[in-house]
Formats: structure tokens, C-alpha cells, sequence
């Protein structure tokens, strides 16, 4: 069987960067500070609670990764959050997509969502567009690709 299968690993912006995650910490510790000089226990454990909460739910949208995954004609898209927390962005079968461009398309209006998946230090001349229809809706993913993962595009479908 001639199979493809390739993952690759990127990382992407985050949705918080880590200096305001700091800045959050700062300011809980800051009101727990400034509670405790009223209500003494009350304003320790609020802070506590307050700081647990924010590196329960916060800590892991301050790193983000992509992880492009292309089995035959399926491309899957997954966020990870903080190496911990996996989410599924979208799965598309190249061969009912639109189209599959090189480079940042001029406008992205018209789209119900824009899957904006490309590292933050990535070349604009690696990345690559897929437009792609699902449910009756227009859906645009940006990603970047590297060398292996492009020729292997190629085998499946054509890559303008």
C-alpha cells in the first residue's frame, strides 16, 4: 500500500502572551495583599483561589502549537495549548477543498472562519492556503508547511 502519512510540529502565537499572564498574577497577589489588611484570612485564601484559577485556566493559552497532520487526502489541524491541552481546529479532505495556494491570500472577507495557523517566525513565502467549504460555508486555514510536507501536498493535490 502507498500510504502517506506525515505530521509536523509548528509553533503559533498565542492567545495570551506570558508578560500579561505575569501582569495577572501580579495584580491577584496585589488584591489578595490588599484584602488581607481588611479581612485578614478572607483576602489569603481569595488570592490563593484567585492565582489557582489563573494557572489553572490561563497558563496554558500562553504557548501554543501547531500540529499538521496529513494522511493521504486528510489534512488535520490541532492546537496544543501549553504542551498540555489538545484541541481539533479542523479536518479537511484536500480533494473536496477549493483550492491549495502558496502565500497569504489578498483579503480574507468573505470567509465564515479563518484558521490562522502559521508560526510567528515563519517566512510569508512558506505559507499556504486552503479554502474549503463545509456545511455551505466558506472556511480559509493558513499553515506553513515544510519542504517534506509540501511534496507530499503535491502527490495529492495540485499546489498553485
Amino acid at each position: 500500500m502507498n500510504d502517506l502519512f506525515y505530521e509536523q510540529l509548528t509553533p503559533g502565537r498565542p492567545r495570551l502572551p506570558k508578560i500579561l499572564y505575569i501582569l495577572l498574577i501580579a495584580l491577584a497577589a496585589a488584591i489578595g495583599v490588599f484584602l488581607t489588611l481588611g479581612v485578614s484570612l478572607f483576602g489569603i485564601i481569595f488570592a490563593m483561589g484567585l492565582i489557582w484559577l489563573l494557572n489553572r485556566f490561563v497558563r496554558p493559552y500562553t504557548s501554543v502549537e501547531y500540529e499538521y497532520c496529513l494522511t493521504n487526502a486528510n489534512l488535520t489541524v490541532d492546537a496544543i495549548y501549553g504542551k498540555e491541552k489538545r484541541a481539533s481546529l479542523t479536518n479537511i479532505n484536500l480533494r473536496e477543498a477549493g483550492s491549495v495556494n502558496k502565500g497569504r491570500p489578498g483579503s480574507v472577507q468573505g470567509y465564515e472562519k479563518v484558521f490562522d495557523c502559521v508560526s510567528p517566525e515563519a517566512d510569508p513565502s512558506t505559507v499556504c492556503n486552503v479554502v474549503y467549504n463545509e456545511g455551505g460555508k466558506r472556511y480559509l486555514l493558513l499553515f506553513t508547511p515544510d519542504e517534506q510536507m509540501m511534496s507530499l501536498l503535491r502527490r495529492v493535490v495540485p499546489v498553485r
